[in-house]
């Protein structure tokens, strides 16, 4: 049960229900660590506080939907990306839709915040980022040392083989700007657990050389097993 009520909004509905799940939310750390928000005044006004809750020690599954399209003066998304800057240690697995809002200036600037000032983080298993079809996407800059599961879409970092480490597992680049086919032998060279690679683009050239993967993988590292 703790682990399947996601909705932020739902969290605190919940609590109010009687005093057992008023004590489980005042005192169950597991009750916050996975959250799930969109981009309304309330679900992001409540995401400092479902964090605070979190305790000090408990890994953090979060999921943040900003699709319904907002202007520059609606602050709600760029706080709650905000809020998650000082927590980026215990964060377990991070999706992230800015599909829409993320055409408004302070949205931009948190997500900046957040991806590109080089954060580490330490306990980091799954990243899902998806960008809108146009315009700017956050730059990214930050160490993901842990990092098994990769998913962008839209998203163009600036040097994807920074992203690439050892314990990758899973990778999914679709209409990210992967261009060459160095990037995509660097996958095979960097990532020696990596069990699927799913690259998706409109670029007819990146689609010319997804036909020589065959020829690469053959002569890439043998997978080891997972531990």
């Amino acid at each position: 049960m703790l682990w399947l009520l996601c909705d932020i909004g739902l969290k605190f509905d919940v609590a109010q229900v009687c005093r057992y799940w008023r004590d489980v939310a005042l005192h169950n750390y597991i009750f916050w660590s996975s959250i799930s928000v969109c981009d309304t005044k309330s679900d992001c006004g409540r995401v400092p506080i479902a964090l605070q809750r979190s305790g000090s020690t408990t890994m953090l599954h979060i999921e943040f939907w900003f699709t319904n399209g907002r202007t520059a003066r609606d602050i709600w998304p760029a706080s709650a990306l905000t809020a998650l800057v000082p927590y980026v240690a215990r964060i377990e697995e991070l999706d992230v839709d800015l599909a829409s809002s993320y055409s408004d200036t302070l949205s931009f600037r948190a997500a900046e915040a957040l991806f590109n000032s080089n954060l580490e983080f330490l306990a980091l298993k799954t990243l899902c980022l998806v960008g809108p079809d146009v315009g700017d996407t956050p730059r990214l800059s930050l160490k993901v040392p842990r990092l098994r599961f990769l998913d962008f879409d839209h998203i163009h970092p600036e040097d994807p083989n920074t992203l690439l480490v050892p314990s990758l597992e899973h990778i999914r680049f679709c209409e990210s700007d992967l261009k060459s086919v160095e990037t995509l032998s660097h996958i095979f060279t960097q990532c020696p657990r990596v069990g699927l690679v799913v690259l998706q683009s409109r670029d007819q050239r990146l689609r010319k050389t997804v036909g020589t993967l065959h020829a690469l993988c053959a002569h890439g590292p043998v997978r080891r097993p997972s531990t």
